[in-house]
């Protein structure tokens, strides 16, 4: 007889209002009710039947957004686009489109939204692992980026899982999955092509400490008009509340705040690093949907043991 699955936590849309309201208080971030009731009902769809996730970071002006993961190949550009929300001549719209194409329904969009401006980026879950050069081989992203191709594959990134297009910062983005192993002299490499300094012992123990052991997500961002690698990252997804590493009040805040409905919480950390000692601290939280459930689904690495 086969086992009964646990039902996915519903999503509420006035629960989701009264929760992002006292979050942006508790943050201190600028909310807007009329644009987030308008999001909802755009893409009601897939707020109901995917998964809803929170994310902020550690800086004092740090955005509030939420995250919709989508279940099946659904259009969600189109959907944008018909409500007005973008434009169908923006490149950056085309391109995500273009990633979508590349394997058909295996790719699902995901999106996410600020608290106050609506919507700011989208995503691309290509299915599964895929090689550098076909996600490189669409014919919108321009030459400035795909020339860093090499760069990646001599880092031993020749791999992508999700990309992602800003529409706001006009920048993409390169979600990798790294080798085995955690070394220090391998962090620095990848740091580095950000312009980021070496990092401390103690930062290099704390990601180590939670990044998977058989490879976990790294983040590439390049601006769209350039190609200048600004930022990289570094993912540990589903943390341990018994064992988390260290962060600001901010992020304390955020996770007590920001609410978590899934049976399986989701809590992530990502250590982002820029040019010098520009760095910060992203941190999401799952809020319903069953996330984690999803993320086992598209075997996205999450931190040992969990």
């Amino acid at each position: 007889m086969p086992v009964k699955q646990p039902p996915r936590p519903s999503f509420s849309e006035e629960r989701f209002l009264n929760d992002i309201s006292n979050a942006s208080t508790a943050l201190g971030v600028p909310y807007s009710e009329n644009t987030t009731r308008r999001i909802l009902s755009v893409f009601r769809k897939s707020f109901h039947q995917g998964c809803v996730l929170w994310r902020t970071t550690d800086q004092p002006n740090g955005e509030l957004n939420y995250r919709v993961y989508e279940r099946q190949s659904i259009d969600m550009v189109a959907l944008a686009m018909d409500a007005g929300l973008i434009s169908k001549n923006d490149v950056l719209v085309s391109l995500v489109q273009s990633w979508s194409s590349l394997y058909g329904e295996e790719s699902h969009q995901l999106a996410d939204f600020d608290a106050a401006r609506g919507l700011v980026k989208f995503w691309v879950y290509l299915g599964s692992m895929r090689p550098l050069v076909e996600v490189f081989g669409v014919p919108e992203l321009p030459a400035c980026i795909k020339r860093h191709q090499d760069l990646f594959v001599a880092l031993n990134l020749t791999h992508v899982r999700h990309t992602a297009v800003d529409l706001e910062k006009k920048s993409i983005n390169l979600y990798f999955r790294t080798t085995r192993g955690f070394a220090r002299e391998v962090v620095d490499e990848y740091i580095s092509i950000a312009g980021a300094d070496p990092i401390s012992d103690t930062l290099f123990e704390e990601i180590r400490q939670q990044f998977p052991k058989s490879g976990g997500t790294f983040a590439v961002t390049m601006d769209f008009a350039t190609g200048k690698i600004s930022r990289v990252a570094f993912y540990a997804l589903r943390l341990s509340p018994e064992d988390m590493p260290s962060f600001n009040e901010r992020i304390w805040t955020f996770f007590q705040v920001c609410l978590s409905y899934d049976e399986e919480e989701m809590m992530a950390l990502a250590w982002s690093f820029g040019k010098g000692r520009r760095s910060y601290i992203k941190a999401e939280h799952s809020h319903s949907g069953a996330l984690v459930e999803l993320l086992r689904q598209w075997n996205t690495p999450m931190t040992d043991g969990r």
